[in-house]
């Protein structure tokens, strides 16, 4: 018998949004939850994009009562770090994560197969960067 590792089984592709409402119409605000898993790079690089296009739609909808963005990633446990750094890296005016973070609250849930509890992060608190902070 071999010393082999055993690998986690694939998981099916998904990508998820929810928005969700809180307070009344005068003091309301809105957080987008995002939930997506991503097997490489270049899948999460994908659906990073496809997060910030709507994201940008999403702050015109709701103005200034789009105020919170969650996201949870499920990922290949080897991209964990690359993906911590892009939701670190500042981005040019008019990319949708780069805005948002700028004057929202951005909360990371990074999980993997081999930690399915995962890591909390956050990263931006009412545009504010933040020094790694996991919870």
């Amino acid at each position: 018998m071999l010393n082999t590792p055993i690998l986690p089984e694939p998981v099916t592709p998904y990508y998820e949004t929810d928005d969700i409402v809180i307070g009344r119409w005068w003091n309301r605000s809105i957080t987008r939850q995002v939930r997506f898993s991503a097997e490489d790079y270049d899948e999460f690089s994908k659906k990073f994009q496809h997060m910030a296009d709507e994201l940008k739609t999403w702050q015109q909808q709701y103005k200034r009562k789009a105020k919170v963005l969650e996201v949870s990633i499920f990922a290949h446990p080897w991209i964990l770090k690359r993906i911590l750094q892009q939701f670190n890296t500042t981005f040019s005016a008019g990319h949708g994560y780069g805005d948002f973070s700028q004057k929202g609250t951005v909360k990371l849930h990074l999980q993997d197969a081999f930690d399915a509890s995962g890591t909390h992060y956050l990263l931006y608190q009412n545009g504010q960067k933040l020094q790694i902070n996991k919870n």
